[in-house]
Order: C-alpha cells, then structure tokens, then sequence
C-alpha cells in the first residue's frame, strides 16, 4: 500500500521542484558509418589497397603488449615472407624503443605512425583489416569499441578485464592465449579465411549500439 501511494504522489512532487532537464553528450565522439569526404589513413603512400592492415592503436607501452606482438610478427615476417599482412602501430609513449626494436631485427612488413584523432582517426580503423590489442591487463579499451562499432574484427588477448567481449555467442573476436609468439602465425592465417565474415558480423552486432 504505501508503495503504491508513494507512485501516485511522486509526479506532483516532480513537477512542484520545477527541475531543469540538461542532456548530457556522449563522452566519445562517434565515428561517422557513412562520412561524406575522404580522409586517408597515414600509411596510405606506403602501403596499396593488396595489403592487408593490421592495427595497434593505443600507448606504446609494455603493458600494453606491443614488445610481445613485435616479438610474435618478427616470427610471423620469417615464416611468410610474401604475406600481404601488414602491421601498423599507430599511438604515443615509447616510439624510440619500437623503431629501434623494428630496425634491429630487420622488420620489412611493419611501421610506427604518431597518434591520430578526429577524422583521421576514424581513417585509421576505416582503412584496417583487423585491430589487436594484447594489452596484458585493460579497462573497456575505448579503440576496441571503435573497432567494433566500425566492423573491424578484433584480436584480444585472453586476460580477465576481456571476459565480457570474449564470452558470448558467435565471436567477432580472436582469442590471443598466453603462447601469442607461436601461435600468432596461425591465428592469422584463420583471421584472413574469416575476414568477410566477422567484418560483416560485427556491422550487424555492434554498428547500431
């Protein structure tokens, strides 16, 4: 009973404060689906419409992962020297060590851009095949969400901050296990004979969310 009373009086209370209502933008600029002019990515002089782009967007830090991920394309880069796979790094933090590393052990396939935003942001992942972040530990990584709500198909790695995105039913996200540097190789061979149809997955699931 007294739920019921405390319904019936709480629209009078409401109006008799004489609130004002305020909408409260969204924290994160959505990307345009369908943007009306053409912005290229960075690597565009570098690298043709054959190749395929693989994305790190972020910090380049070893949380992160990205020591780890140079260390697994190094085997990936011996192994299939004639890949049309390309690994771009496109971020800030410690981009000396990345070129060094890059240089030192010969990386013909792979290159660091500084960080990007606003439209050329949306370019970045637009123009990328498949995003990886093998961040050993992370929050709700907003370039994921992006990822996902432009149909870019995902690699993650298999840590608990992830469960939500890896759980569910038919994935649009490939699984990096601890073991990334032997099993990256295969895990891309899957993504390449699965592109189409996770891209399409993922504009079906994530585009409208």
């Amino acid at each position: 009973m007294f739920c019921k009373n405390w319904c019936t009086l709480r629209i009078p209370i409401f109006y008799c404060l004489d609130f004002k209502q305020r909408l409260i933008p969204n924290g994160v600029n959505l990307p345009n689906p369908n943007p009306k002019k053409y912005f290229p990515p960075p690597w565009e002089k570098e690298y043709d419409k054959t190749k395929k782009i693989l994305l790190f967007f972020g910090r380049f830090h070893y949380k992160k992962g990205i020591f780890p991920l140079l260390k697994a394309w190094k085997i990936f880069e011996d192994r299939n020297p004639n890949s049309s796979w390309r690994l771009v790094l496109v971020g800030f933090g410690d981009s000396i060590k990345i070129k060094e590393i890059i240089l030192s052990n010969k990386l013909k396939h792979c290159s660091i851009y500084g960080p990007c935003f606003g439209d050329i942001k949306d370019a970045v992942f637009r123009n990328s095949n498949a995003f990886i972040l093998p961040s050993f530990s992370e929050g709700t990584s907003r370039a994921t969400l992006e990822a996902l709500f432009l149909g870019v198909p995902i690699i993650l790695r298999d840590v608990e901050c992830n469960y939500e995105l890896i759980v569910g039913d038919s994935k649009p996200i490939w699984v990096l296990h601890p073991t990334m540097e032997s099993k990256f190789p295969l895990l891309l061979d899957k993504l390449r004979d699965d592109l189409q149809k996770f891209k399409k997955y993922n504009q079906r699931k994530y585009g409208k969310t």
